[in-house]
């Protein structure tokens, strides 16, 4: 059984090159470990970081900050792993967080970012002459272009719209005023989900007679597995793409998309069987081999 940590070391997926200590509440001490993600305040953002380990002793554990949630029932990655990701952070002078969120599969990382909204003094404010002319333009992009409810917009989107850099100060100073509204917003990036084509038959009786060697033997492809990726397919014929179109047209195959499992580690790599190495290969390959662990060699 885990220990609960009191503090625990967190690398946020932010560029930043240290890792930083957060306290764990009482409610959530049974959750966090290491490989877990979870939500944490780093100055006025909520960010996503990684559990490393416990965090460092201190004397005043109450001026550390309380994670907001453990975001993992089980660790995206073990223990071992960590090591890994340190040794290539210090290698390539990369932050430790995003080393971890380069291993990770994308869209599983939890960001805030500021929306604001035009207010109702803001709508009225564009008749007056009180306010700027980027003020101007900045409420003419939030008033709604219909008579329904004001939306929320991201300022990034907002700026780009513009076609220019909108000063924070700017918006501080037309909250104050009454103008706007800043909200803060968690979102995540949604990873779509990955689609493959694939080809299953139409007809239990096809007449094989008429095919050519390589028609066949996509017809007993597709016979002996029910139904087959096109490119699996490929695999076994090289023409295939244009060969099930041909197929498809004369009514004995139908093609559709299929979702597909999305394998975070890549596509499976088959063992190869290694080659008998020469008496000069297997001197090379044994010092090589001496040497493993312990730093950095030249040869």
């Amino acid at each position: 059984m885990t220990t609960p940590y009191t503090c625990i070391d967190v690398a946020v997926a932010l560029p930043l090159y240290h890792t930083l200590t957060y306290r764990v509440p009482e409610s959530l001490s049974g959750l966090a470990s290491p490989g877990k993600r979870v939500l944490v305040p780093f100055q006025q953002r909520k960010v996503s970081g990684y559990i490393l380990g416990p965090g460092k002793n201190t004397d005043n554990p109450d001026n550390i900050k309380l994670i907001l949630d453990v975001l993992d029932e089980k660790p995206l990655f073990p223990p071992s792993m960590i090591p890994f990701f340190k040794w290539i952070a210090d290698y390539y002078l990369y932050p430790m967080g995003q080393v971890i969120q380069g291993a990770l599969p994308s869209g599983i990382n939890i960001y805030d970012f500021t929306t604001v909204t035009i207010t109702s003094k803001g709508e009225k404010a564009l008749d007056e002459d009180f306010i700027t002319p980027l003020e101007h333009e900045i409420l003419s992009c939030l008033k709604p272009v219909s008579s329904g409810p004001a939306q929320s917009h991201q300022i990034k989107s907002l700026c780009k719209k513009l076609d220019k850099n909108i000063p924070n100060a700017l918006m501080t100073n037309m909250e104050s005023k009454g103008l706007i509204i800043k909200k803060r917003e968690l979102k995540s990036r949604v990873t779509k989900a990955k689609k493959e084509h694939y080809i299953r038959l139409t007809q239990c009786d096809i007449p094989s007679d008429k095919f050519s060697e390589s028609k066949k033997k996509i017809i007993n492809a597709i016979k002996e597995k029910g139904e087959i990726s096109t490119k699996a397919l490929k695999h076994l014929v090289p023409t295939a793409p244009k060969l099930i179109k041909s197929l498809e047209s004369s009514g004995y195959i139908s093609i559709f998309q299929k979702q597909v499992y999305r394998d975070p580690f890549g596509d499976s790599v088959v063992p190869d069987t290694p080659l008998p190495l020469t008496e000069e290969q297997t001197e090379v390959v044994s010092k090589l081999s001496s040497f493993l662990g312990k730093g950095f060699t030249t040869f």
